[in-house]
């Protein structure tokens, strides 16, 4: 540290003082055009006062790049703090430091990846249990067909547009019903009839020992999901009524393939089902982005309790 006079009251001051303690005036270190550094790692700049000397003066973060650090920790955002990142250093003001700038480009990238991988896998997820629930509850259908009372003349007859299936062991496509049989179905009298209460521990501890197993239960809808660009169906997170009578107890996912009832479901409706376990589902929390499986089942019949 060495001092310098003040330029207007002639004081001694410390050449690291940003202002005269004695009268406020600003504070301007005076050196040689030959000392004077203009490179952009340097933390000072260089100006002319008009006298053959130079006026090092500090140099601050840009704003553009205080902006760009401060969304790149935030998820989607991330994305405009990228953009700014780049016009700040597109820019190449060499009066202000950019630090920050390439601080947000290094976290948005990593962020953007993390969000990315985690969108992946919540999809891949999704499809493979649907396409796992389908064809259990196909070969659930067709052992009830086999083991039917030819007598019962209740059942009712659906006929089912099957799709082909693809064999992962063949690799091949086919078909294990012909598309232009009618298949009777089980009674939605007898099907409620076989429907049982399954404790939620049982169906989340081992949930391949129970798939395709009629169960009821009732449950309040407390979020209603739509598929996305590329799936236009909607399912819904639901919970059971708890202990204290809040219906903020077991959770479940819920698939609506009933068949012939077309009544709406909204948010807060109560509801008693009749349907197959599907096993698990899993679901990403928003708040921590964490995976979690829940126990989920396909609703066949619905009665509503309570709106």
């Amino acid at each position: 540290m060495s001092l310098i006079k003040c330029s207007e009251c002639g004081k001694d001051v410390s050449d690291l003082a940003k202002s005269c303690p004695n009268c406020g005036a600003p504070i301007f270190k005076y050196v040689s055009s030959a000392e004077s550094n203009f490179t952009e790692d340097h933390p000072s700049y260089s100006v002319e006062d008009g006298k053959n000397n130079t006026v090092v003066m500090r140099k601050k973060h840009s704003t553009l790049s205080i902006v760009a650090f401060a969304l790149s920790f935030l998820g989607y955002f991330s994305v405009i703090g990228l953009i700014v990142a780049i016009v700040d250093l597109v820019k190449k003001n060499v009066t202000k430091k950019h630090g920050f700038s390439i601080a947000a480009i290094v976290i948005s990238i990593i962020v953007l990846f993390m969000i990315s991988l985690s969108s992946e896998d919540s999809t891949n997820s999704k499809t493979g249990n649907e396409k796992a629930a389908t064809e259990v509850s196909r070969e659930i259908e067709s052992n009830v067909v086999e083991n039917e009372s030819p007598s019962d003349s209740s059942a009712e007859e659906v006929t089912y547009n099957t799709e082909p299936v693809m064999d992962e062991n063949l690799g091949k496509k086919e078909t294990d019903i012909d598309e232009n049989e009618d298949i009777p179905q089980i009674s939605k009298e007898d099907f409620i009839a076989s429907c049982q209460e399954i404790p939620y521990k049982t169906l989340a501890r081992n949930p391949e020992d129970y798939i395709g197993q009629p169960i009821v239960l009732t449950v309040k809808i407390t979020q209603i999901l739509q598929g996305g660009w590329l799936d236009d169906g909607q399912y819904y997170r639901v919970y059971t009524n708890d202990e204290y009578d809040i219906w903020m107890g077991d959770e479940y996912f819920m698939y609506d393939t009933r068949i012939d009832d077309g009544m709406k479901i909204l948010q807060d409706d109560i509801i008693k089902v009749y349907a197959e376990f599907a096993g698990v589902e899993t679901v990403t929390r928003a708040l921590t982005n964490t995976n979690e499986e829940v126990p989920a089942f396909k609703a066949m019949y619905i009665e509503l309790v309570s709106e």
